[in-house]
């Protein structure tokens, strides 16, 4: 598949809100670079005319201008892996490709091939999932991550203990790609599934991680809910702090209560649960 790059020239104080709406147009693998940011998109989702519409009508994002360039699908790979460095995610989460060496210091290590799903540790989103996940007890439980990218959520998950989990990913090339790491890093039982939230029906989990995007987070939430056992975990990232009142509403419908928020880059990493406080 053949994409799209998009260069947008953007103040630093804009970028984060420019990220935030470019993922709900479906634009992926966001880089920053001295004037602004690069975002790519699939070449057939590719809309210049929407996207100049959408940028005009939301305030602080009227003045960002950008140019495009196709990027044939052999190169992605190449370009993706070459831009790629080794991430600690904390301080017990190393995170490295299977080209750079091992760290004896990690508590935990993943190895991630870096292609094009979201998920390197990285991005603020993933290293506050990463850092929220890590904090909770795991072991011997059942974890749900929508949206799995590359995997590396799934992936930690086991290696703090937990008893089963299920990658789901509605973009076939992450499916692939996650089951990809999941065998590098010799992971099971580490089941990979295409699809969306509607795979939460009549599911049950201890565990539900979602790093998504706003819009689909409070679109979904209701789903994670529904799949989330009593006295459970719901971490949820992809939004912005002015966007944390909308999924707290969201969630609080469903008897949702935040017990752990974290911020990094103006993004939000949010653990609810459905347990009463004492």
């Amino acid at each position: 598949m053949d994409y799209i790059g998009v260069s947008f020239i953007a103040a630093p104080e804009s970028t984060d809100v420019l990220v935030a709406f470019l993922s709900g147009l479906g634009y992926e693998g966001f880089e920053e670079n001295g004037q602004g940011i690069a975002a790519y998109i699939p070449a057939e989702s590719f809309d210049e005319i929407r996207l100049t519409d959408t940028l005009s009508s939301i305030p602080g994002l009227a003045d960002v201008s950008f140019t495009s360039a196709m990027i044939p699908d052999q190169n992605w790979n190449l370009e993706w892996e070459k831009n790629f460095s080794p991430v600690w995610v904390g301080d017990r989460i190393f995170v490295r490709a299977p080209f750079h060496p091992e760290i004896s210091q990690a508590e935990i290590e993943i190895v991630i091939e870096p292609k094009m799903s979201f998920g390197t540790g990285h991005h603020a989103t993933t290293s506050l999932m990463c850092i929220h996940l890590s904090e909770l007890n795991v072991s011997g439980k059942s974890v749900l991550d929508m949206g799995c990218g590359s995997g590396i959520l799934g992936i930690l998950a086991m290696k703090l203990g937990a008893r089963e989990v299920v990658g789901v990913d509605h973009d076939e090339r992450a499916v692939l790609n996650c089951r990809e790491n999941q065998e590098i890093n010799s992971i099971t039982p580490f089941q990979v599934i295409k699809g969306d939230a509607t795979f939460c029906m009549g599911k049950s989990f201890d565990i539900i991680l979602a790093n998504i995007n706003r819009n689909i987070l409070l679109q979904d939430i209701p789903s994670y809910a529904s799949a989330l056992v009593q006295g459970g975990s719901l971490l949820v990232s992809g939004f912005l702090s002015e966007d944390e009142k909308l999924i707290e509403d969201a969630a609080s419908r469903f008897h949702l209560i935040p017990v752990k928020t974290g911020t990094r880059e103006n993004w939000m990493c949010v653990t609810y649960s459905n347990r009463q406080p004492d």
